[in-house]
């Protein structure tokens, strides 16, 4: 993990305001992230890849978006980009299986 965002604690630091316990978790593989970054630097806008962890009705909800969808937007139609995409999406989906 890159970065850790405490979304509860800043709004109600900086607002006063309530939301329940809710965390944005910045993911990077560097080896991932280098190819990525070789192959396209515009995809740096998109890492690291977030994830959240929230509480929701009563249960936490752990999410993180498709990859390849969104590398798709900021590095146009690269094949290059495609296979690091696809092991990066692997291993963020074994990641989440592996919390159910």
């Amino acid at each position: 993990m890159l970065t850790t965002i405490d979304i509860k604690a800043t709004l109600a630091a900086n607002l006063g305001g309530h939301v329940d316990d809710y965390t944005i978790l910045g993911a990077c593989n560097p080896s991932l992230a280098h190819a990525a970054l070789s192959a396209s630097p515009e995809v740096g806008l998109l890492l690291p890849c977030n994830v959240t962890v929230r509480r929701g009705e009563g249960r936490t909800v752990v999410q993180a978006v498709d990859l390849g969808s969104l590398l798709g937007i900021a590095a146009g139609d690269q094949a290059e980009l495609a296979d690091t995409a696809a092991d990066a999406g692997r291993r963020l989906r074994t990641a989440l299986d592996s919390l159910a």
